[in-house]
């Protein structure tokens, strides 16, 4: 939410310093929850192809390239188009980032508890309303933060009016670490672990009896 929503406070005034017509502002505005909508009923329809925190991963680096478009910064062009196409870019990378991170989550409540889901109709009710809570209470502190976070970066230089390049580039720092810790921390291990199961089966496949 931090990277999605961190330019909401000054992106028009952005906008505006580029010579876009104040009409168009909040049509561009809209093109993070227009795409969002698209990602969101596309997802349901590939989510069984692999396992959601791959797709949460991919979404991580689409954000973190999004950003560097936005900037733009590195070998993207100086276009204002790139600041459109990254704007729409996020808002599709946070459909397979928000909707699949809750029963991501509530599973990941199941595994490190040993609970089995359907066994205790009780205990599913309390991981369910606990994990949602808590989904939705992180949510809001991040629409909370990101906008004050983006205006200090923003406007880091007291003698510039602000500063856009530097704020993107921040930020895309700030994506990228956070996609680096996703890997080591939630992809990797499950890597590991599913090579120690194929190890173990493929051992107990050909196994010699006594």
């Amino acid at each position: 939410m931090t990277f999605e929503n961190f330019k909401s406070s000054f992106l028009s005034v952005y906008l505006e310093e580029q010579g876009v017509p104040l009409v168009y502002h909040g049509w561009i505005i809209a093109l993070s929850p227009f795409f969002y909508i698209l990602s969101s009923n596309l997802i349901g329809r590939i989510i069984e192809m692999a396992p959601r925190r791959i797709f949460m991963f991919l979404a991580f680096i689409s954000v973190t390239i999004s950003l560097l478009m936005m900037g733009p910064t590195g070998s993207f062009p100086d276009e204002l188009w790139l600041l459109y196409v990254g704007t729409g870019l996020i808002g599709f990378s946070s459909g397979f980032i928000f909707i699949p991170i809750l029963p991501e989550s509530i599973e990941a409540v199941y595994i490190k508890r040993n609970l089995v889901e359907g066994d205790n109709e009780d205990i599913d009710n309390i991981i369910n309303d606990k994990t949602s809570a808590l989904y939705g209470l992180f949510y809001a502190i991040g629409a909370i933060i990101s906008p004050y976070i983006g205006s200090v970066v923003y406007n880091y230089d007291s003698k510039a009016r602000g500063n856009w390049v530097l704020t993107c580039d921040v930020f895309s720092i700030g994506s990228a670490i956070y996609t680096l810790i996703f890997l080591v921390f939630n992809i990797l291990p499950d890597i590991h672990l599913e090579k120690e199961q194929r190890e173990a089966m493929l051992m107990k496949k050909y196994e010699v009896p006594d």
